[in-house]
């Protein structure tokens, strides 16, 4: 593919503070963003380097042999060979030369051996000297840009955003010019890795995990702008290359973050101060690393006792023990020691006990005169530890790779030092210590081999331009961090110092978690990866009652209708995958039958309680964790998910189970009938559409900004979002509600608001509901907002809470002040405020991963037995870059109900485009035809005067054509058929 253009944006000189002065670009909303990440120059540089790569003809002891244009050269390491390969590194046992080239924006390290290529990696880094990093100045064109960003419900930074598009689509480098990025951070941890290490955008290395105490004495992971300023929370630095550098400003006058291969969780960082002619590079990654062989004892170290703490108490009951009241504190002690998730013992005068044990790892103050004796030492692998687990790495290491430059360019002088860390290490104050070059580029290639091995067999996309390049590496990378923050299969929300931080407690039964990465691990095919992550839920978090065992979530636990959802994931991945020779099914199974059961008993305790009309038969419950307390409510979101959970299982256990699949085929009905009859009895109309309500109310008043209470917040959050991925709710239903959101002060830059900020957590039902209800502007927004003003740029980190205020390099934090070089402010506070929009959420992470599937290859399951093709396709994809060959795009491999579907869009001429379409049988599972299903295609007519005119060229007949839309319904007679369009 050719890489598209970008605008560069006028220079401007900034100063930054006093300090240092930076030549670069300046963005104040008009200009359109040139992405220094993904230069558009860089495929055909890449060509052009590809010509000058050398031949390698011998290698042993410290010295290789290479040729090229008839040339030839005996080098060693720290050599450059014709003047453009630096030699990184000799691998005598592979008979590999690690050799690297730097271009101005970008760089590429290459493994050579004797017969060729072994591995290519892109560097997000090029040269030094030529990192220009954007600067971001909205209100020096105008002074009231954040307030308008604010006050404006119809989106305004989406606004300037297609301003700056010819034909007003929404794009990466659209949405990029409206708003300042967030800070790069870049998550380097496996999954075998039981704490998870992050490198900043100042090259730092971190370890995200927070101890499980009532204070927070380590894993905060933030940088400030000032590098010589303290940290604003306790962190664990494993390494930090300003102790081994000579020059360390304040700030670097130019900085840039990303990734080494693309998608790789390798960090790639470099900074420059022109200045002083300074700088550094580094490359850090956690390499893999030999995992215990097999459980090992816990040590038998009893749990240690604070003294008795007056007026205090400690919330939540633990989970998993016979009993939490006793009479003496001895034995409260005795047994809370037993009890893996007891965290200490309260004491309440007048109960049945009256000594409790109690489940959180921090008291809080008590208004009845209780008193309390806490766990100091169980988060310290001493008290309470459990047996360590095979194929888990208790103690990773990172491998670092630094150099220092002096001058404008890497002159033979800027030697490469390597070097290793482990956890323990860090806690202990142990130094660094040196590696060689061959052992840190041999662990190096291990990392892109596990990364291929791992994806194996999984889709593939071929995107147009450097903005598709971008696209696909932010998908792989999403679902590449979001699994690799598990540990092993168990899942967790995230790291860093906040509440979800590893070593605090088990987040892992949060069915959000699960439902969100491994449906996007499903829908592009990763089924093995998958397969195992449920099968773990399904063994380890749902009781035999059917219910979520949530452990430190406690009794508050997460909504109802995730039931429903879990059963819809357990039957996805059995439609998807190879699911029968294995006999993943049957073994979970029962786990999902008893799913069902509690569903049947939801159902029949509702029927005991009275309720108005417009909520007969539908079910009260908690809608979302946050809103554990809410128990009353006849919620939406629990009751379309409850009811297509009851219905798929109900289908699926007809020949099964006949007696509880009827049982469960007789609740969805009388549910289904429920929600009809609320929804018609609740609906409003209004100038924006339709509204109704997140629960059942009669004469509901619509709300006039979707952040302008904590319901409506919510609401946007969540309550609506969710129903949008059960296709069960009318259309009208739908598109009012994905109204609000978009018009209505839902939307800010393409993300969700929340209140006063930013969450993009769960906004995965906008993305779908606005594809499935042919609102394509409002999906790219979406994406591409996501993109560019959610995640980080260069590093790809999400969070769970984001601002959207701030200029300069980066927008503000959400909860404090980040002052500039030389400005005197106290950054001190609570980890909270520090963390919040700083820490790692998998839920979001895996967002672009997601949309991008539903962008390309798209099928309900539900609603719509139709397979889309291109639904979500943006216009551009569809036009010649440079020339009529260029235009177009490919999927390969991407799994739907009847198999595998690959197909590829190619330009015929100037109007005429053909998707080229083949279905293959899905691995380990029986052929079905084609023309079971049927079929969609989308065409670019937004430029058309009259449409399209449709032909099948082979293998299918047209149905019907849409000529508003630009969609093409197909039916498929074989496994490949062509489709063509000419736009009229």
């Amino acid at each position: 593919n050719t890489l598209g253009m970008s605008t560069f944006g006028f220079l401007a000189v900034l100063a930054i503070s006093g300090q240092d002065t930076t030549t670069g670009i300046s963005y104040d909303g008009t200009t359109l963003y040139d992405d220094f990440h993904y230069p558009a120059e860089e495929l055909s540089e890449a060509a052009a380097l590809r010509k000058t790569l050398p031949t390698l003809t011998a290698i042993s002891g410290n010295t290789a042999s290479l040729s090229a244009g008839g040339s030839t050269a005996t080098v060693s390491e720290g050599d450059v060979a014709f003047g453009t390969w630096h030699v990184r590194a000799l691998l005598v046992p592979s008979q590999m030369v690690v050799l690297e080239a730097k271009k101005q924006r970008w760089g590429q390290t290459v493994y050579l051996s004797k017969t060729g290529p072994v591995a290519t990696l892109r560097m997000s880094v090029g040269e030094l000297a030529g990192i220009v990093q954007p600067q971001f100045n909205f209100t020096s064109r105008d002074s009231d840009y954040f307030t308008k960003v604010t006050s404006d419900l119809g989106d305004y930074p989406s606004k300037v955003a297609a301003n700056l598009s010819k034909d007003g689509e929404y794009s990466y480098a659209t949405m990029a010019s409206a708003l300042a990025p967030q800070r790069d951070i870049v998550a380097i941890g496996n999954a075998v890795d039981v704490v998870k290490m992050v490198v900043t955008h100042a090259g730092r290395v971190k370890c995200g995990s927070r101890a499980n105490s009532d204070v927070q004495n380590e894993g905060g992971i933030v940088e400030l702008i000032n590098q010589h300023t303290a940290y604003p929370d306790a962190q664990t630095v494993l390494f930090d290359p300003a102790d081994h550098v000579t020059f360390w400003p304040e700030v670097f006058e130019n900085s840039k973050t990303g990734l080494v291969g693309g998608s790789l969780n390798v960090a790639n960082v470099g900074s420059y101060s022109a200045s002083v002619g300074k700088g550094f590079e580094l490359v850090a990654f956690v390499p893999t690393a030999p995992t215990t062989e097999g459980a090992e004892g816990a040590a038998e170290v009893p749990c240690v006792y604070t003294p008795a703490l007056n007026n205090s108490f400690i919330a939540d009951w633990p989970s998993h023990v016979a009993s939490v009241n006793f009479p003496d504190l001895k034995s409260a002690m005795s047994a809370c020691d037993a009890a893996l998730t007891c965290g200490g013992v309260t004491l309440r005068p007048g109960s049945a006990g009256p000594y409790e044990l109690r489940a959180n790892s921090y008291t809080e103050p008590s208004p009845n005169g209780e008193t309390s004796w806490l766990i100091t030492n169980a988060s310290k692998a001493v008290c309470h530890a459990l047996p360590r687990i095979s194929g888990i790495n208790y103690d990773p290491a990172v491998y670092v790779a630094l150099r220092e430059q002096s001058g404008s360019s890497w002159n033979a002088g800027d030697a490469v030092k390597f070097f290793a860390m482990t956890n323990t290490s860090a806690t202990n104050k142990t130094a660094p210590q040196p590696i060689t070059s061959a052992e840190f580029y041999t662990s190096l290639l291990l990392r892109e081999k596990e990364f291929s091995s791992l994806f194996s067999g999984a889709m593939t996309l071929s995107l147009p331009g450097s903005d598709g390049q971008r696209q696909i590496d932010m998908a792989a990378v999403g679902m590449l961090s979001s699994l690799n923050n598990y540990i092993g299969n168990q899942s967790n929300y995230g790291f860093g110092a906040t509440y979800w931080s590893y070593g605090r407690e088990d987040n892992g039964s949060l069915p959000l978690n699960w439902l969100s990465v491994d449906d996007a691990l499903l829908d592009w095919g990763v089924c093995d990866i998958t397969k195992n992550h449920m099968g773990f839920f399904f063994d380890n978090y749902i009781r035999p009652s059917g219910e979520v065992d949530y452990y430190t979530w406690g009794g508050a636990g997460d909504s109802v209708g995730v039931y429903g959802r879990l059963v819809d994931m357990y039957l996805k991945i059995g439609r998807l995958c190879d699911c029968e020779s294995d006999g993943w099914s049957v073994q979970h199974l029962p786990a999902v039958e008893s799913i069902g059961s509690y569903m049947l008993a939801l159902q029949a305790k509702q029927r005991g309680v009275p309720a108005p009309a417009y909520a007969t038969n539908l079910l009260q419950g908690a809608p979302e964790h946050d809103w554990s307390g809410t128990k009353d409510l006849y919620f939406y979101n629990n009751n379309v998910w409850v009811m297509r959970g009851m219905d798929l299982l109900g289908k699926h256990l007809s020949m099964q189970n006949v007696s509880l699949g009827a049982a469960l085929l007789a609740g969805s009905e009388e549910l289904h009938d429920a929600i009809v009859k609320s929804v018609s009895s609740c609906e409003v109309q209004t100038p924006s559409g339709s509204f109704l309500p997140p629960y059942a109310e009669a004469n509901a008043k619509p709300y006039g900004s979707m952040t302008e209470s904590r319901e409506a917040s919510y609401s946007n959050f969540r309550f609506f979002s969710e129903p949008l991925l059960a296709s069960v709710l009318p259309a009208d239903v739908e598109s009012g509600w994905l109204n609000f959101h978009n018009q209505v002060g839902g939307r800010l830059g393409g993300t969700s608001r929340w209140s006063t900020h930013l969450d993009d957590m769960p906004t995965a039902g906008w993305g779908y509901g606005a594809i499935q209800n042919n609102k394509t502007a409002d999906f790219l927004a979406l994406l591409y907002g996501h993109m560019a003003s959610y995640q980080s740029r260069g590093g790809f980190h999400s969070t769970e809470q984001l601002s959207y205020l701030g200029e300069g390099r980066y927008r503000s934090f959400l909860h404090f002040a980040d002052p500039d070089p030389g400005v005197v402010e106290d950054v001190s506070h609570s980890y909270f405020a520090s963390e919040q929009d700083v820490s790692f959420c998998i839920v979001s992470e895996v967002l672009v991963s997601r949309l991008t599937r539903w962008q390309v290859v798209f099928e309900d399951f539900y609603r719509d037995p139709t397979v889309w093709l291109g639904r979500g396709a943006p216009s551009r994809w569809f036009v010649p870059l440079d020339d009529p060959s260029s235009g177009g795009f490919a999927v390969a491999n991407a799994p739907i109900s009847i198999g595998r579907v690959s197909y590829n869009v190619t330009l015929a001429g100037p109007s005429t485009f053909v998707y080229d379409v083949t279905v293959a049988p899905a691995p380990g599972k029986s052929p079905k035809s084609a023309s079971s299903v049927p079929w969609a295609v989308h065409f670019p007519v937004a430029g058309a005067t009259s449409g399209v005119t449709a032909t099948c060229v082979t293998g299918c007949s047209v149905d019907s054509v849409d000529n508003t839309l630009g969609s093409v319904r197909v039916a498929a007679s074989a496994s490949h058929f062509v489709i063509q369009g000419v736009l009229k």
